[in-house]
């Protein structure tokens, strides 16, 4: 029996990724995750720290602009007064 996979492609997967669509955190998914590239990614970071701390800021950038003022508890509950109202 033969079984046929078909790759799929997707431009991001990460959350970080898509939300800034740029890849910050590295996709390293199918024909890219391997021994060879895992490692240059990781070389990378090593030799050069900049690219962590880069990585870092951008995703505690993207945290930030996530964080709301109430829990989403209250939100739901704050619509659903305003609804039955």
């Amino acid at each position: 029996m033969v079984y046929s996979y078909t790759t799929l492609c997707f431009p991001l997967i990460n959350i970080f990724n898509i939300i800034s669509n740029a890849e910050i955190i590295p996709e390293l998914l199918q024909s890219r995750c391997n021994p060879k590239t895992i490692y240059e990614f990781v070389e990378s970071y090593i030799k050069n720290p900049k690219l962590g701390k880069t990585q870092i800021l951008n995703c505690n950038k993207i945290l930030d602009e996530m964080k709301i003022d109430t829990s989403s508890t209250e939100k739901v509950a704050n619509i659903l007064n305003k609804s039955l109202n």
